[in-house]
């Protein structure tokens, strides 16, 4: 019997490598199904601002008519904001909402409610005449004072 005791160690190692790949495949299988949760982020328009841009509008609640449609916010010349007047008293420009625009010159400015047509009538030293669409009344854009450090 002594041809016996190698094949029952070959048959013994044989069946403990299969029983160990057999367990080894089991372990190392990918799941069938992997639940994702869903994020579900609940916010208060009203009360809440943007945390990447906090003077943005766009996430305001407008206001419902009588008939329950959204309506629109009036787009007015308090969207509109001079950053700066350059040039010689003849040849001035106007940067009004990163448009530019010369004496005379009509345009299309972006404000938060979409786009306004404007038309820059006169550009003063620190302040810029406008007159919007449809409109014939003019309105009077003030350059911002600018607070500069001043040496001691």
């Amino acid at each position: 019997m002594g041809g016996g005791a190698p094949q029952i160690g070959a048959l013994c190692a044989v069946a403990l490598t299969l029983a160990f790949l057999g367990h080894a495949a089991q372990t190392n299988r990918a799941p069938a199904a992997v639940p994702v949760p869903r994020s579900l982020f609940m916010t208060n328009d009203a009360a809440g601002v943007d945390p990447f841009f906090p003077g943005s509008t766009r996430r305001k609640v407008q206001q419902d008519s009588e008939d329950g449609r959204k309506t629109a916010r009036p787009v007015g010349v308090g969207a509109l904001q001079l950053k700066g007047i350059m040039g010689p008293p003849d040849k001035r420009i106007a940067l009004i909402n990163n448009l530019t625009f010369a004496k005379g010159e009509e345009g299309e400015v972006r404000v938060p409610g979409g786009k306004l047509k404007i038309k820059c009538v006169d550009i003063r030293p620190k302040s810029v005449v406008v007159t919007l669409e449809g409109q014939t009344e003019e309105h009077e854009l003030i350059l911002p004072e600018k607070v500069l450090p001043t040496p001691e």
